[in-house]
């Protein structure tokens, strides 16, 4: 039986395409959207229509459009003084209030509540106003990233292939004690406390503060062989660049090229001194 001969229950143009006829209408994702108060409906058109004149992707468009117009349907039923379309005030006043039910009500993340109101401040741009005087939420702080087991491997052999113990020295104090290139620059030999099993630095850090950190066995090895081999230098610092009679010490690079495996052997690690310092093991 021939194609031309099937029923398919109605007639068909003749130059109607298989595709056309058997495509599904297109469906709108999500929710509709709510109405715009009949106060706020002229208004958010013509944001629109400067919205749609703006150097902005599309997806930033409707993405602004929708936050405003959420913002506009709270404003409606808002207790508000003063008024937020024309005086800047009432306009400040109006915005902060309105990030308290995205926060406590609607329990919006941070970065969502931020996006809305960068979404009214653009809106309070184009409106002539200028935007609000509102702060932004707090976005909670993510712990750096530290090195993975296997980029930890790679970087402690390669630290082992060193020839020179104070170069593995100033390697070793960032991973095993969590210490800064500028902390491991400020060490000084009367830092360094060693016993025939335990060990600890004194770490000046950031703000004048000083801690005491343990030394890990590698590492109370490490500062050992250096200070066994390390001159006599009248200077004080624990890891002197070079011979000088000048009493300063050397710059950071130069300690943050010997933390870099990459410089060592033409390697590219990806770990960067800050990821190292997140990767120190548990204290014995």
């Amino acid at each position: 039986m021939g194609l031309e001969n099937v029923s398919t229950g109605g007639s068909q143009a003749p130059d109607s395409s298989l595709e056309n006829t058997n495509a599904p209408a297109e469906r709108r994702r999500g929710r509709p959207a709510a109405a715009v108060p009949e106060a706020f409906a002229t208004v958010l058109a013509d944001y629109a229509g400067r919205l749609a004149a703006a150097p902005l992707s599309a997806q930033t468009r409707r993405t602004y459009a929708s936050k405003v117009r959420q913002y506009l349907i709270w404003l409606d039923a808002a207790d508000t003084d003063g008024d937020p379309l024309t005086e800047a005030a009432a306009r400040d006043w109006a915005v902060r209030d309105y990030r308290t039910p995205l926060t406590a009500v609607l329990k919006r993340e941070p970065r969502t509540v931020n996006n809305a109101l960068a979404a009214v401040d653009d809106f309070y741009l184009r409106l002539g106003l200028g935007p609000a005087a509102a702060k932004r939420a707090e976005l909670p702080k993510l712990a750096p990233r530290a090195l993975g087991r296997r980029e930890a491997v790679k970087y402690l052999r390669e630290v082992e292939h060193r020839p020179s113990p104070r170069d593995r020295a100033i390697a070793l104090t960032p991973f095993y004690a969590g210490a800064r290139i500028a902390e491991v620059v400020g060490l000084d030999v009367d830092d360094v406390r060693l016993s025939a099993r335990k060990g600890s630095l004194r770490i000046l850090g950031k703000g004048a503060k000083v801690r005491e950190v343990p030394v890990h066995p590698p590492l109370r090895a490490a500062l050992t062989a250096w200070l066994a081999v390390r001159p006599t230098w009248q200077r004080p610092d624990l890891h002197p660049a070079h011979r000088s009679r000048q009493d300063r010490r050397p710059e950071p690079p130069h300690h943050r090229r010997v933390t870099q495996p990459q410089t060592w052997r033409g390697q590219d690690s990806g770990s960067g001194n800050e990821r190292r310092r997140r990767t120190a093991p548990e204290r014995p």
